[in-house]
């Protein structure tokens, strides 16, 4: 049996493309019978391609939280090589033009406040295999979540938009509070709607990979998962630490919208303090909330100091 030729994934949108049709808008019925095969035109290998219909890659995926949110908005997620089922990211390479984008969520223990022992170095060499990925596999844009003391990451040819968001903002029992560091080439940074703060009274402590207290349901809820969510091929123990590990699902789900629509919402205004949260109040409102406006506070008293220090 003759194999499949392979296609390329910047043509995958091609496949069903529907018939052509003449400048008129007209049927061209006397195309020939494989013209639909012909792949696409030189106009058409212009146009922006679709987001969902390209895929993107999953580096240090783990149980696929983060993954599980950008599924749900309906990108195509590659899974990359991760500890959980015995690969190395450190072997893992890629061509250029293969992936739109990449998401990330390296190993944060170094950077964590809640470590009890000196840095190992393996946070950082696995940001370095991060950084040598992206610039390997040169995506549209990436997206790389930790704590919030993790290092910047710059890419050269990529501008990047870091901002903190919580957990307890799109209706999760728990603060959580991550770092992003989202890369792009052209365009503006994310735009993100955040309903605000969860009121369910008092927040359940924040789902933290050594819980050894919680059920894995508990902790599955926690995070955004059905209380019925398990990896049934790892010990309980691996299980608390990949789901603890993880991004909530609601809050993936918001920054997969909104890379997705960031075209549309360019125009929208977002917080002055570089957060990306959008601003819906008056037209004065410059902050998104007092932590915001004290957080604007801050950068504008260093930039006073780096200013009176170079005079």
């Amino acid at each position: 049996m003759a194999s499949r030729p392979l296609v390329h994934p910047r043509e995958i949108h091609f496949l069903n493309h529907p018939p052509r049709r003449s400048v008129s808008g007209e049927k061209n019925e006397r195309a020939a019978p494989n013209q639909e095969c012909a792949g696409p035109t030189a106009q058409e290998r212009r146009l922006p391609m679709d987001p969902h219909l390209t895929p993107i890659l999953s580096l240090f995926p783990g149980a696929g939280i983060l993954d599980r949110g950008f599924t749900l908005e309906g990108f195509c997620v590659l899974r990359g090589p991760d500890t959980l089922l015995g690969g190395d990211v450190r072997d893992f390479h890629i061509h250029a033009g293969v992936v739109t984008g990449i998401i990330a969520g390296p190993p944060c223990q170094d950077f964590s406040s809640a470590r009890r022992s000196p840095p190992s170095g393996h946070g950082v060499a696995m940001l370095n295999e991060t950084h040598r990925i992206i610039e390997e596999a040169q995506p549209q844009w990436f997206l790389v979540e930790n704590v919030p003391a993790v290092p910047n990451i710059a890419v050269r040819g990529y501008d990047v938009h870091r901002f903190n968001l919580l957990a307890s903002e799109f209706g999760c029992m728990q603060r959580r509070n991550r770092a992003f560091q989202f890369g792009y080439r052209t365009g503006k940074p994310l735009a993100i709607y955040s309903p605000g703060q969860s009121h369910f009274g008092r927040m359940r402590p924040a789902a933290i990979a050594n819980d050894r207290t919680s059920t894995i349901a508990d902790l599955a809820e926690l995070q955004g998962l059905p209380r019925t969510f398990r990896i049934p091929i790892i010990s309980r123990a691996a299980q608390a630490r990949a789901i603890g590990n993880g991004l909530p699902v609601p809050v993936a789900q918001e920054i997969a919208r909104a890379i997705y629509q960031r075209d549309e919402r360019a125009h929208l205004k977002t917080c002055a303090c570089g957060c990306g949260r959008v601003t819906s109040g008056p037209s004065r409102q410059k902050c998104f909330s007092a932590a915001c406006r004290k957080r604007l506070q801050r950068k504008r008293d260093a930039t006073s100091i780096a200013t009176q220090s170079r005079n």
